[in-house]
């Protein structure tokens, strides 16, 4: 038997009202948003979000015409009954995202004689938490007993605390004289993406403190490796927070290529010739160089196997150790003594006016404001646009959250200056974007999601480049 409305509804209450009460809590959440505690409230099945399904049932549950115990979690206080509050803070998870601690992490840290250790951390739905810590001083190639260089990289594993973000990990590193150290790494993981948080690297007998930041809201699993055939390009990020050059080591095929894509600047990629251990290594040796810049590409094709070294000339960057190595496979010919070769000219790969086929000045972090169709008001809204292999529009949390909703948006490209993005047919809850650039390095947008069948609700967005 189901069980009866509950008292606290009234009598005179009816379906419509809480309906209502529903839509009202949907569009002052712009205005109202709070960031949740974890467990998630009408997370019914657990998975880190909340669906208009799972609002719809939420919603059914206040009406007496489903059971508490079809989505218990709704029930914040344990009362047997949902309240509006109740699914006002549902709505909100639906909206803003679920906090979560299952997702991709990256951090750095400082350790000591300039080194520094960089961390890569996936945690999954069971707790578990697993990785690679990567222990580099551009400049310093270690060797494995072959002589070819090698990353100074191992792995870790442990477990994180789903409730509250607070993780810890260990592995061993294995030092240049063939030592191996315990590592052990604790800390608090941040709730939402591009937020910070900290941890401690127990590295032996020392102990340093280092940030973390959130890559992405779910794991995507670990695809089997397969061999890159020659000619492929490899992308390495530049301009990250924490990371300038992501990753720092590389290691490819001769007769490949690689494409250095700028999520952030000022920065750029200067080629040199390897130096001492310990000290940075900034004076180009001409095999290639970028322009300073914030957004575009640069990419290089190695034809020739070695170690190639490079780093950012933009001043007081390389003497901070922003750099990093690519290595290309085979077994040069060993000689005694290095014999200096004035090297070729490069043919340099000019920055392209379009990337993917949209304009290098729509690519980046976009910041500005978002204003509500229903009140008027705008809140702040800050978007990143990224292309990889397809065009992604990422929303970044702000000072009062998310407006958007913390979502990831694969759009369609109409031309270099006009992106949209639809829901697929039959969605419940449709949502569209679009963006067009009026100018280089100005976007103007409009967001809008449906409400369940009762209407629409759009924000209208005018963007600026950051930087």
């Amino acid at each position: 038997m189901l069980m009866p409305p509950p008292a606290r509804w009234g009598g005179c209450t009816t379906r419509r009202e809480i309906w209502m009460t529903l839509l009202v809590a949907v569009l002052m959440l712009g205005q109202h948003a709070a960031q949740a505690a974890p467990p998630c409230g009408g997370d019914c099945d657990g998975d880190g979000a909340v669906t208009v399904v799972e609002l719809i049932k939420g919603v059914n549950i206040a009406l007496g015409s489903a059971l508490v115990t079809q989505c218990p979690i709704i029930d914040a206080n344990g009362d047997q009954s949902v309240t509006v509050n109740e699914l006002v803070s549902a709505v909100n998870n639906a909206l803003v995202s679920c906090p979560t601690f299952v997702g991709m992490y990256s951090g750095s840290v400082e350790l000591d004689a300039g080194q520094r250790a960089t961390l890569e951390l996936t945690t999954q739905a069971t707790g578990q938490a697993s990785g690679t810590v990567t222990v580099l001083n551009p400049g310093t190639v270690r060797r494995t007993a072959s002589g070819r260089a090698a990353a100074p990289s191992f792995s870790i594993a442990g477990t994180v605390d789903l409730d509250t973000g607070s993780f810890s990990v260990s592995g061993t590193y294995t030092d240049d004289q063939g030592q191996d150290i315990p590592v052990n790494i604790s800390g608090t993981l941040p709730v939402r993406i591009g937020a910070t948080g900290q941890f401690e690297f127990r590295l032996g007998p020392g102990t340093y403190t280092g940030s973390i930041t959130s890559d992405s809201a779910a794991p995507s699993p670990t695809p089997t490796a397969t061999p890159t055939p020659s000619g492929s390009v490899h992308v390495i990020k530049v301009g990250q927070p924490n990371l300038p050059f992501d990753p720092e080591f590389l290691e490819i095929n001769p007769g490949e290529t690689v494409e250095w894509m700028w999520v952030g600047g000022p920065h750029s990629v200067v080629s040199n010739a390897p130096g001492a251990p310990g000290v940075p290594h900034c004076a180009p040796d001409g095999r290639f160089a970028s322009a300073v810049q914030s957004s575009g590409t640069f990419s290089f094709t190695f034809t020739t196997s070695g170690e190639y070294e490079y780093h950012c000339g933009v001043a007081g960057h390389c003497e901070n150790f922003e750099g990093g190595i690519i290595v290309v496979r085979g077994t040069p010919t060993p000689t005694a003594t290095h014999t200096p070769t004035v090297p070729p000219t490069p043919t340099l790969t000019p920055t392209p006016a379009t990337i993917g086929g949209v304009s290098t000045d729509m690519i980046g972090t976009f910041s500005g404001r978002a204003v509500s169709s229903v009140t008027g008001s705008d809140f702040p809204v800050r978007v990143q646009i990224l292309v990889v292999d397809q065009v992604t529009v990422n929303e970044l949390p702000t000072e009062v959250g998310n407006v958007l909703g913390g979502g990831s948006f694969v759009m369609t490209v109409l031309s270099p200056t006009q992106l949209e993005y639809h829901s697929p047919p039959g969605t419940l809850d449709p949502k569209s974007l679009t963006l067009e650039m009026l100018e280089p390095g100005h976007i103007t947008g409009v967001y809008t999601v449906g409400l369940m069948g009762m209407g629409t609700f759009t924000m209208t967005l005018d963007l600026q480049r950051e930087g």
